[in-house]
Formats: C-alpha cells, sequence, structure tokens
C-alpha cells in the first residue's frame, strides 16, 4: 500500500536532496506483486545515510525487513543466521511462533528451507482457496456412486434427489481465506562489495534468493561500487535494478547541518554552543565549511564530523562571554537567550578561523590527533585576542533622520555599551591568563605607549629606595605641540626585550610582595627587590612571553638577522580598557600615574 503524501513528505524533509530517489522507491516497494527480485543501490559518497534512507522507506511501506552489514558477516553461517532471527519478527515487533532448526544455517538448502518455513511456501499475498469440508450426507453420495452400476443418463436423471443436489452445491462452494501481507519481504545488504572479497560463494545464492526458495522476497544491494564491479563471472547473477544516489548538493548538505542544529538547541541551554541565538552564525559556518572541505570530503557524515568537532571550540569564547556579561549585568534569565554576536564579530571569528579549517583536512579528517587536542592547538589561539561584541538595538542605525542617530544621548548609550562590553571582554582574558602573564602584559603595556625617557620619571626611586621621585623634579617635560598624536591614536610601538623586564621587575617588586608589610622582622624592600629579580630571570618567564607572541597579545618586531644578534622587540597587542582591568586584578592602583600622557587616554 503506497503511503500518504505527508509520509512521504516527513521522509523527503528527512533526508534533503532526495525527493526523486524516494519517490521512485516508495512507489516500487509499495505494492508487493510488483517488487523486483533484486535491487542494487550506488551511493559513491554516504552510504550510511542511504542505508538509513532505505529503513525509513521500508518502514512507511510496512515491510518484513532483514538488514545485514556485508562487513560484520565473516562467515555464511552468521550471515543465515541474522536473516532468519530478524524475519522471526513481524514488522509491529512481535515475534512469530516458530521453532528454531539448527539446519537453517548450514547450507543454502538449509536457509531457503527456513525462510519457507518462515515466510510461507506460498506468497504471503496470494488469495489462498481452500473449499469448505464435505457433509456426511455428501460422502456418503459419493460412496454410493462409486459403487452402483452404470446408468443410463435418463434414469440417473429420475434418481437426483433435491435435498442432494442442494447439499453438492454446498459442497462445492468455497470458503477463500484471504492471507494478505502488509508490505513486501526485503533482504537488505549493506556495503555488498565486501562479500565479493569475503563471502563470494554466497553472492549469487543471495541475488537469485527469490529464486532459489520460491518465495516473493526482494534482495537489494547497497554499496559504493558499480554493479559492474561486484557482479560475478559468467553473468550468475540475474541483471537488477539499478538505482544511482547522485552526490547532494551544497544547499542539501546545509540544510542537514541545520536541522541537526534545530533539533541539539531542542535540548540545549540558552546560553550554550546550541543556542539559538547562534543559529545564524551556524549557518556562515557551515557554509565556510563546506567550501573549504567539499573538494577532498563529499561524505556528509565526515563533514559532520569536522563540524562537531570544531564548533564547540569556536563558539566557547562567545559563550564564556555571555555568562560573563550576565554576571557582570546580574541578567539571570532562563527563558530569554542572550543577544546573538555582531555582524562584525562573526566576521572576525570566521576569518580567524579559516587557517583551522585547512589544519582539520589534514590532521583531523584522518583522525590524526583527538577533536580537544585539535582545539587546544588549532582553534583556541587565534581566537584569544579577538573581540566580541554583541548585537542589539542600540547598534542598529537610525531609519528616519542621522540627527537623531548622531545625538549626544545616543552617542554616550552606545559609548556605556562598548565600555562595559570591553570591560567584560577584559574580565573574560584576565581570568584565563597566569597571574605572571597578567604582570607582562602590563608592563607590556606601558613600554609601548611610554617613551623610554620616561622610565627614569615614573619608576626611578629616591636615595633610600623606597618609594617613587615626586613628579615635581626630574625631566622637564617637553611642551606639546599642536600637531602632536596621543599616543592612543599613534599606537603602540616597539620596545627591547631588556626594557620590557626591567619594567616588570619593578612591577614585582611594589606590588607582588613576598611577605606582608607588617612582618617587622624582616626586610620587605630588600626581599621584594631580591625575589623581583630572581623571577623575572626564570626561563619560566621567557617562555611566557615567547608563548604571549603566539597568542598574539604581544606582537614580535624586527628583522631575523636582528635577532641573532640579540635585540628582540615587542609591540603590546592589547589595548587599553584590557589593560586597565588587568591593573585591577593585581591591585595596582592609580595605574594612571604610570601612563606618560594619561589624558589622551
Amino acid at each position: 500500500m503506497l503511503p500518504s503524501s505527508a509520509v512521504i513528505s516527513n521522509i523527503c524533509t528527512a533526508h534533503p536532496g532526495r525527493a526523486q530517489v524516494i519517490n521512485e522507491l516508495t512507489h516500487l516497494l509499495a505494492y508487493p506483486g510488483c517488487v523486483p527480485p533484486f535491487l542494487f543501490v550506488q551511493d559513491a559518497f554516504c552510504p550510511r545515510r542511504t542505508r538509513l534512507l532505505l529503513e525509513d522507506i521500508l518502514r512507511v511501506t510496512k515491510a518484513r525487513t532483514a538488514v545485514v552489514r556485508a562487513q560484520a558477516a565473516t562467515t555464511q553461517h552468521a550471515v543465515f543466521e541474522a536473516v532468519l532471527q530478524q524475519l522471526m519478527y513481524d514488522p509491529e515487533g512481535m515475534q512469530l511462533q516458530k521453532e528454531w532448526n539448527k539446519g537453517w544455517t548450514n547450507s543454502v538448502d538449509g536457509f531457503c528451507a527456513g525462510l519457507r518455513e518462515i515466510l510461507g511456501s506460498t506468497s504471503e499475498n496470494e488469495v489462498v482457496v481452500r473449499p469448505s469440508s464435505p457433509t456426511k450426507k455428501a460422502a456418503a453420495k459419493s460412496r454410493s456412486k462409486s459403487r452402483s452400476p452404470k446408468k443410463s443418463p435418463a434414469k440417473r436423471k429420475q434418481a437426483v434427489d433435491p435435498e442432494d443436489d442442494e447439499e453438492d452445491a454446498a459442497a462445492m462452494d468455497v470458503d477463500p481465506v484471504v492471507e494478505e501481507s502488509s508490505g513486501p519481504v526485503v533482504l537488505v545488504i549493506d556495503a555488498a562489495e565486501h562479500l565479493r572479497d569475503h563471502l563470494p560463494d554466497l553472492l549469487v545464492p543471495v541475488s537469485r534468493l527469490a529464486e532459489l526458495a520460491r518465495i516473493d522476497i526482494t534482495t537489494i544491494f547497497i554499496s559504493t561500487w558499480s554493479w559492474m564491479d561486484i557482479q560475478p563471472v559468467f553473468a550468475a547473477s540475474p541483471d537488477p535494478y539499478i538505482l544511482h544516489f547522485p552526490p547532494l548538493d551544497k544547499q542539501a548538505i546545509l540544510s542537514t547541518f541545520s536541522m541537526s542544529f534545530a533539533k541539539a538547541s531542542n535540548t540545549a541551554r540558552l546560553d550554550g554552543p546550541y543556542s539559538i541565538s547562534l543559529g545564524g552564525m551556524f549557518n556562515k559556518y557551515t557554509s565556510i565549511l563546506h567550501d573549504t572541505c567539499i573538494a577532498y570530503v563529499r561524505d556528509v557524515d565526515e563533514l559532520a564530523y569536522i563540524c562537531g568537532a570544531t564548533w564547540v571550540p569556536f563558539v566557547q569564547p562567545i559563550v564564556d562571554a555571555w555568562r560573563i556579561r550576565q554576571t557582570e549585568l546580574d541578567v539571570m534569565d532562563e527563558d530569554t537567550p542572550p543577544p546573538p554576536p555582531s555582524e562584525q564579530t562573526q566576521h572576525q571569528f570566521i576569518k580567524a578561523i579559516m587557517p583551522a579549517l585547512t589544519a582539520a583536512l589534514e590532521v583531523l579528517y584522518p583522525r590524526a590527533v583527538s577533536p580537544r587536542d585539535f582545539a587546544t592547538q588549532y582553534i583556541t589561539p587565534v581566537l584569544a585576542n579577538v573581540i566580541i561584541n554583541f548585537a542589539n538595538a542600540e547598534d542598529e542605525p537610525a531609519p528616519i533622520s542621522p540627527i537623531k542617530h548622531n545625538s549626544p544621548r545616543k552617542a554616550g548609550q552606545r559609548e556605556s555599551q562598548a565600555q562595559r562590553q570591553a570591560q567584560a571582554d577584559a574580565l573574560l582574558l584576565a581570568r584565563g591568563l597566569p597571574r605572571m602573564a597578567q604582570y607582562i602584559l602590563v608592563a607590556a603595556y606601558v613600554a609601548s605607549f611610554n617613551p623610554p625617557r620616561s622610565d627614569v620619571r615614573l619608576f626611578g626611586r629616591t636615595s633610600d629606595g623606597r618609594g617613587r621621585r615626586k613628579k615635581g623634579g626630574g625631566m622637564a617635560k617637553a611642551r606639546r605641540r599642536c600637531c602632536q598624536i596621543p599616543p592612543r591614536l599613534a599606537g603602540p610601538s616597539a620596545f627591547p626585550l631588556e626594557r620590557l623586564i626591567a619594567l616588570l621587575g619593578r612591577l614585582l617588586e611594589d606590588y607582588d610582595p613576598p611577605v606582608q608589610d607588617d612582618d617587622t622582622t624582616v626586610d620587605v624592600g630588600a626581599l621584594s627587590l631580591e625575589c623581583a629579580e630572581v623571577d623575572v630571570g626564570r626561563v619560566q618567564t621567557l617562555a611566557l612571553i615567547n608563548e604571549l607572541s603566539t597568542l598574539r597579545l604581544l606582537h614580535r618586531t624586527g628583522a631575523a638577522d636582528k635577532a641573532i644578534d640579540g635585540v628582540v622587540t615587542f609591540k603590546c597587542g592589547i589595548s587599553y580598557a584590557v589593560t586597565l582591568v588587568l591593573a585591577k586584578e593585581l591591585g595596582i592602583k592609580g595605574f594612571s600615574d604610570y601612563l606618560w600622557e594619561p589624558d589622551s587616554f
């Protein structure tokens, strides 16, 4: 019986890009008497999804199905037992009252006998006509007729009893018993190309199963090879009804990913990686993933593996920013999804992830590394310095008048929103770095935005070694020219490694003492100076500077030949807002006092 159009439409929705083959297979398998005895389905790109599609079609057509994976079947005994065990159940899952015979799995003849015993020797869609049992009078009459001598036609006509005629007519009536099956009987062999290599003797009997067992059964082969590569020699197998599944196009693959994301978002947290707020970003990400990998990976399952392994670490910074933002703003609404990232943030994230997607083809696709190691090596470092902004109504342009859009009130709202977002991003960065790395970044910012001649004035000590010099003495500040560019707009300047280590040691001496100040038994100043000199000279500190350069929080500058001579220069890669929060986390009070021109910031 052909399923309804709504059922077929649901299958087409669950398997995008397969509407044509779904309609063809549904019409083939809907009528038990019209099903070909042998079908061959070829899908060279994603055979697993083809098997799932075929199982869905067989389910809606109410067919009695046995599915065997040729990869797992190593002997013919295992194949026969798997088929018969599955056919012992009807389409509703009820076990049939059949006794198991061990001889069914010993040979092909025994297997055919088992099929006839389980399914019936006659076709299940035939109408079996059984005559009703004759009455006693009709039986006695037949015996008497056989013993009596022959009579002439006239005498025989006179000897007929009217009551006997009625009983004979009743005896000749038939009682039709219609045994209708709910659907065809189908045997599916998945990865049929393995039969040729491991069980070649089964290739011909399975393909001719309907002929050998004398029952209505259909055999379907699913393979990535063509029939010309699998068929046995001398044309021993019949020619099958061949169905070719073409590769899925981009729209079908993206629709498959979108359905998986929608299914995961129904049970996921609103502030998690599969939040509905990230649906638009997920569609853009899968489109970029498809364009990058489709030339080398055509299997949808493999693309889904790469997507699932890279999506969670890809959006993890956004998820962390959501949760920090909720904590800072005191907003804990479990029913309202958080705001999605802005278009600029999405563009920056996708641009940063492009090298990681290319590397996924080399190490993640062949399973050279685990997804966790791949995220640690290729995804987390490139996203560490991306500033996250969220889309909201204040970021949208005014649709009516540009005067209202540029009004001081709107500008103040946008500025305050940007400041809050910058503080949230800085707090996220501060909590993820070691304490020594935070000191290095603060010292790098001071070295980038202060001239070298200001170090003595800002970090110098008095003659007794306690406290900084007063701002009243020392080097006079030059008069600012009208055309001088503020340091904030000019950008960071390069500084040598020795200057960074010197500023780092001064910050450690002032704000990271080894003991408390109220301890009178120890000279805190001398001990702090000694510990600072030891800390800045450690190999771990130099390695941490190199790691920050790898994370693009410090930018290494200068030519390679100068680096060989020992001159290594860096530039700071963080903003003023990030540095301010880092200083606050470290307990550096009055950070603006360390800047040469604090008014410009």
